[in-house]
């Protein structure tokens, strides 16, 4: 964007950075593609043609170096700006003035997430105590306690969270679930109602405690505001700007807050049509409505990525959202949306072809999935077709979690086992890492030293010749009761193969392993689905076929080619734009009542913002013809 580019929007914000009204804050409302970072950046420039030398920080860290870039850019003449993450900030103050310049985020330490967690279930059982009859049993804080309810609460979230009805959308029950359903389900299960309130309980209390804490050296900011206004002051601060201000988090807020304070004036840009917090998982909030009724109110509506229709289909999609600011676009700029309907929602190689076929690089396209753990029949079909692709923001679907485990059981069930690459012995370290083997972290780094040696250049060497003492190893870490199992290799040939590896899935609780690793509900049914469906394969065509498949797709992938078409979920494609966006599998947008409607819409806003140019949305006559979003938006 060309500072001559400036409309009234953005001289309504330079206004008020002149002259700021009876407002200590104000608050830009930008819609995709405005230039959300470059009026930031321009903001920047005129602060510090005032005097200033505003404070700048950000959620990601590819916002603060996008921030710092387009500075550079433009503004070439300027210092480098003070710009941050918020934990970065945290980092930086605490080097400063506490000598803590060795903090770690709070993720890379397991301890005080354990701690977290006992907190959390402390704190649900005393909510649960507290709505007990004076007939019902307490429950005990103790350690004994505790670990049962551990134990059960990992058993619920899978057991009740994805498997049995109406559990199976877990996170949508509220208060007025029915009751019968609830009752009879739990009687089934042999779990009372106690314990199933006791799981909710739990969760909401985790969620909250996670939601402020994991990874956050802001959060130990937080509680220390007399060190943010000392440094505020030594510094000479009297602005701060905030970018990405939809992914800002509770604490981030409470920190900006502290800041305000300390008298300092901020400046904040996002779109509260991207919030992303129920992606997460996470507690709902909105840094925007904490803000908006204390802070001047801009808008940027204007979008430089996109042009019309598409522009008047995001507005009707967020209208019901309740933000005033609309979408529009430049007069002379076009983004053409087009509904395809195919037979086989995840094909979309005749629309690659095509682009091809006009002289267009692939790289100029990207697929958008719903989630990444549901790219796998995209991926299918690309390779199937030829055509090459790179994931962002995640791994391919055959060097993920769910797909380790499978090549490991894959290997150990092999008739000719042979270890290929780096990803055979991934595969191995996922599965000894399965809650039902106690190994020590001491175990798994003398196993890993077993399976991998070094150059004279330090570089790592496989071991392509472990067999057979790779199976010593494995025997002296697997527990007696399931060696059998485990090994299936050595197997009863009476036994099918599927069922065997159902037996070994549910004794080295796998399920659970892959469930409880995912952030949000829909993410960990998405991973289960994918290893169900990775398990259905190796029990139907064998695991040396499957492992000479595997091997095939990751040599190919390796390959390196420009002409590559972008794989990515939409939370990964935020801030991201393509000249061609393809959205494959229509059938995994609906629209729901309730929240998630909200949630939804933010998705699919999200999804179809990122096109500059071509927007193409692939369904079957049954998803189109169900589909919520093509009647209300007006894709035709």
């Amino acid at each position: 964007m060309h500072e001559l580019e400036w409309d009234s929007e953005h001289q309504a914000i330079f206004n008020w950075l002149e002259h700021p009204d009876r407002h200590s804050s104000g608050l830009i409302c930008a819609r995709a593609g405005t230039g959300k970072t470059t009026t930031l950046v321009a903001a920047y420039k005129q602060l510090r043609s005032q005097g200033h030398n505003p404070l700048v920080l950000t959620f990601s860290n590819s916002g603060r170096d996008t921030f710092i870039k387009r500075c550079r850019s433009h503004y070439p003449e300027l210092p480098p700006p003070q710009a941050y993450t918020f934990d970065g900030y945290a980092l930086r103050v605490f080097a400063q003035y506490s000598g803590r310049s060795r903090l770690r985020p709070r993720r890379q330490r397991p301890d005080v997430l354990a701690n977290l967690i006992d907190l959390a279930m402390n704190e649900s059982i005393d909510i649960l105590n507290d709505s007990l009859s004076e007939d019902e049993i307490r429950i005990a804080r103790d350690s004994q306690s505790l670990a049962m309810l551990h134990q059960f609460i990992d058993d619920a979230k899978v057991s009740l969270s994805f498997n049995t009805p109406p559990f199976a959308l877990w996170g949508e029950l509220d208060e007025e679930e029915d009751e019968y359903d609830v009752d009879h389900a739990l009687m089934r299960l042999g779990l009372s109602r106690q314990r199933y309130r006791l799981f909710k309980r739990f969760e909401n209390a985790r969620e909250r405690l996670e939601f402020l804490a994991p990874g956050d050296a802001a959060f130990d900011l937080l509680r220390e505001p007399e060190i943010i206004a000392k440094d505020l002051k030594q510094l000479g601060i009297r602005w701060v700007l905030v970018d990405e201000f939809h992914d800002t988090k509770p604490v981030h807020e409470q920190i900006l807050r502290h800041i305000q304070a300390a008298g300092v004036r901020m400046l904040a840009v996002g779109d509260d049509a991207q919030d992303i917090y129920e992606w997460r998982g996470l507690t709902t909030f909105s840094a925007f409505k904490a803000w908006e009724a204390q802070s001047a109110p801009f808008g940027l509506s204007r979008s430089f990525r996109f042009g019309r229709p598409l522009d008047q289909i995001a507005t009707r999609l967020i209208k019901p959202l309740g933000s005033l600011i609309e979408v529009r676009s430049k007069a002379s700029h076009y983004t053409r949306p087009k509904l395809r309907k195919v037979t086989m929602e995840a094909d979309t190689s005749a629309i690659l072809e095509d682009w091809q076929a006009t002289g267009r690089s692939l790289s100029e396209c990207a697929i958008l999935v719903r989630e990444a753990d549901a790219s796998k029949p995209i991926e299918d079909a690309l390779f199937k077709a030829g055509i090459s692709y790179r994931m962002e923001g995640s791994r391919p679907y055959f060097l993920r979690q769910a797909a380790l485990l499978c090549q490991a059981i894959s290997y150990l069930a092999s008739s000719k086992p042979v270890v290929h690459d780096s990803s055979d012995v991934d595969a191995f370290l996922a599965l000894i890492q399965s809650p039902a083997w106690e190994i020590s972290e001491e175990q798994i780094a003398n196993f890993h030293k077993e399976l991998i040696s070094t150059d004279h250049e330090n570089k790592p060497l496989y071991r392509l010749d472990w067999l057979p003492d790779a199976y010593a190893i494995l025997k002296g870490l697997i527990p007696a009761p399931m060696a059998h199992l485990a090994f299936v290799r050595i197997k009863e040939e009476k036994i099918p193969l599927p069922q065997r590896l159902e037996e070994l899935l549910d004794q080295l609780n796998l399920k659970p392993l892959v469930a409880l690793s995912a952030p949000t509900a829909r993410a960990a049914k998405a991973r289960l689905q994918l290893l169900k469906t990775l398990i259905a394969e190796l029990g139907k065509i064998g695991p040396d076929a499957l492992c000479k498949d595997w091997l095939k797709r990751r040599q190919r992938y390796q390959q390196f080619n420009k002409q590559r078409v972008v794989l990515i979920s939409v939370q990964q494609a935020k801030g991201r734009e393509w000249a061609h966006v393809i959205l494959p599998q229509l059938s995994d947008w609906t629209l729901r009542d309730g929240a998630d409607s909200a949630n939804e819409r933010r998705h699919f806003y999200v999804a179809i913002t990122r096109a500059r140019e071509y927007l193409s949305i692939l369904g079957n006559e049954q998803s189109i013809q169900h589909s919520p979003w093509l009647g209300e938006i007006g894709i035709k």
